[in-house]
């Protein structure tokens, strides 16, 4: 439904994005040591520098915080989903979009940010808010004041920037309501289904028909231009030596690292908020109280907790079913943090009410602090250590195949002199080899120029290291023989036969109905479907756009004139009813779709708005070394 995707949308990547760009506390900014990095430009924004430093501290910060969710997570791991270009894109576009908000004249002055850091219980002694406290925990994140205040006005910044640009998006609520109402009418149906199965076996086609058909549409059964590759891949992965690489040197290495995997306590839980302004009264916190006695009776009597979660809970989460995953307590406002880790396992906490609202604490697991065991990772030490090495010496590889391949030796022979092994691409469409071999296209299209059995001894550049590759063969464009698709087209022609006569039958059938009545002979195969939605599943059909759109549009109680076409045969159908939703389900509806609709608008304006400031901006990268994956 079109309300539901609204719904989905409010919780797409492309909001939590927008939002983790405004939300500055202890998050993805990080408050952590820098260390001894250089402080050299890596990239400048509009002018604006970025330095190896800033980069240094938040690629840092995001590693630490993936470990924390994936324990396991090494160099190997950060590399595959491109960490540093990721965090590279988010320094930009934040750098981007504080520029922005300057620009129109925006600023936080210092007693907007004393009084947001003054609300942060982390900070506070005795419910006040205590200098000493507020140093004393950044000094042990390796953090100090000027920075983090610093850090915490570019996020005030940016939060008044959205405000400014998305606070009148959302719908009228006469529109809204409308879609509301459109959206969540339902139907029940009655069809009866002439089925193309009933007529196959009623349906000869001849070859001389089948080849007709195939000389009138043979581009349908066109073969794009094939190629064949054989190729020999240089990189530190394919190169490196594990096995040589000593169990004392990876132990040194681990023992010299142990910080690389330390673990916080850490607790998975789940949640179910009900929202409320931080100066709610009595009776917004008792209407809230009351949600939550709901949720614990429906617990209680065995639903599930992700169900009710889904159901009641009132962030993003919901759709998760209130999943939260593993965080660590500083991830969280104290008194969620204090409560959850209270909790054992299968345990259910009471109503904790933080800055949000109110919560109900559901704990599925812990993990206490300590050392990933060396025997978990030692063997992901032992590849990283041998990458290392081996890194040193790939152009000496390199070099060394290809003095061999210009001397006559096939791909395969040197290849084994390296302790490489030749690979294949199998026959693959020549449009897709970049992608395959991860190349750029223009050298694909080298490749593709030269004689099949071709070695080119001039390597190709990929984002591990060096390609040597061999054309193996390449075909041009063709047409499949008809001997090929002979059967593929008879059976084609069958069911369209079939499928022809199904509809006659069912025009028939339709022609012999009095008083829009149902002769006798049809009633055994009336079919009946229930609360139908306008995207909705109708029992025998399935889910058929044209067919819904024919439900809703038909009058209630009359059986279409004319049968319609699905891909199973010809369908009859009439609408028997029609509910609407009651005034009290809009009202009890309203909150949540101004909200998402409000979320989806601003999406998709915040995207705009991005790819505007993009487009204008000078970007100039000054080290892409320091970029490499």
């Amino acid at each position: 439904m079109l309300l539901d995707k609204i719904r989905g949308g409010s919780q797409s990547w492309g909001v939590k994005i927008a939002f983790a760009i405004i939300i500055v506390v202890f998050v993805f900014w990080g408050v952590s040591g820098l260390g001894g990095n250089s402080p050299s430009e890596l990239l400048s924004v509009n002018g604006e520098t970025v330095t190896q430093q800033e980069f240094r501290m938040r690629l840092d910060r995001a590693e630490r915080e993936l470990r924390e969710r994936y324990p396991n997570a090494d160099a190997e791991f950060f590399k595959s989903i491109g960490l540093k270009r990721q965090v590279m894109q988010q320094i930009v576009t934040t750098k981007l979009v504080e520029q922005e908000a300057k620009r129109i004249g925006l600023f936080v002055s210092p007693v907007e940010l004393r009084k947001v850091i003054e609300t942060y219980e982390l900070f506070q002694k005795d419910g006040r808010f205590d200098a000493e406290t507020y140093r004393s925990i950044l000094s042990a994140q390796g953090e100090n004041p000027g920075r983090f205040e610093a850090q915490l006005a570019s996020g005030l910044l940016i939060s008044k920037l959205w405000r400014t640009l998305f606070a009148g998006s959302g719908m009228p609520d006469p529109e809204l309501r409308m879609l509301y109402m459109f959206d969540s009418e339902r139907r029940d149906a009655e069809t009866v289904l002439f089925s193309k199965d009933e007529f196959l076996s009623g349906v000869a086609v001849s070859e001389e028909s089948a080849k007709q058909y195939y000389d009138k549409h043979s581009a349908d059964f066109s073969v794009p231009p094939m190629a064949e590759v054989d190729y020999l891949t240089i990189s530190a992965a394919e190169t490196s030596r594990p096995d040589l690489v000593s169990d004392e040197t990876v132990k040194n290495w681990y023992e010299r690292n142990a910080d690389r995997y330390r673990t916080e306590e850490r607790v998975h839980a789940r949640h179910i908020l009900i929202r409320l302004d931080a100066d709610a009264g009595s009776e917004a916190e008792s209407a809230a109280e009351s949600v939550l006695n709901q949720a614990r009776k429906r617990l209680s009597s065995g639903e599930a907790f992700a169900a009710v979660a889904a159901d009641l809970s009132q962030d993003g989460s919901a759709a998760q079913g209130g999943d939260l995953g593993w965080f660590t307590r500083d991830r969280m406002v104290k008194p969620f943090a204090d409560a959850a880790f209270a909790l054992k396992p299968g345990e259910l906490s009471g109503p904790v009410r933080t800055q949000f609202g109110l919560h109900l604490i559901l704990c599925e697991e812990r993990a206490e602090a300590g050392i990933t065991p060396f025997d978990e990772v030692k063997e992901s030490i032992r590849r990283r250590i041998a990458e290392d090495e081996a890194r040193g010496t790939l152009q000496d590889i390199l070099e060394k195949i290809q003095v061999r391949v210009i001397g006559g030796a096939s791909l395969e022979e040197a290849g084994a002199e390296q302790h490489l092994q030749v690979r294949n691409t199998g026959s693959i469409p020549a449009s897709s080899l970049a992608s395959a071999l991860e190349i750029k296209p223009e050298n694909a299209n080298m490749l593709l120029s030269v004689t099949p059995g071709t070695v080119l001894d001039t390597p190709f550049l990929t984002k591990t290291g060096y390609l040597i590759v061999r054309l193996k063969s390449r075909t041009e464009q063709s047409v499949k023989p008809f001997a090929e698709v002979k059967g593929q087209i008879e059976e084609q022609l069958r069911e369209s036969a079939a499928l022809k006569m199904a509809f006659e039958a069912a025009v028939k059938a339709r022609g012999s109905f009095k008083d829009n009545r149902l002769p006798a002979s049809l009633k055994k195969r009336v079919v009946q479907t229930k609360d139908v939605a306008r995207d909705g599943e109708i029992s025998g059909v399935g889910v058929l756009p044209a067919v819904t759109r024919a439900l809703f549009a038909a009058p209630v109680g009359t059986w279409l004139e004319k049968p319609l076409e699905t891909p199973n045969g010809a369908l009859l159908l009439r609408a028997v009813s029609v509910s609407v939703p009651s005034e009290e389900d809009w009202n009890a509806a309203a909150p949540q779709l101004r909200e998402a609709v409000q979320s989806d608008k601003a999406e998709q304006m915040f995207g705009i708005f991005l790819s505007m400031l993009h487009a204008q901006a000078d970007i100039r990268v000054k080290n892409n070394k320091a970029l490499e994956e």
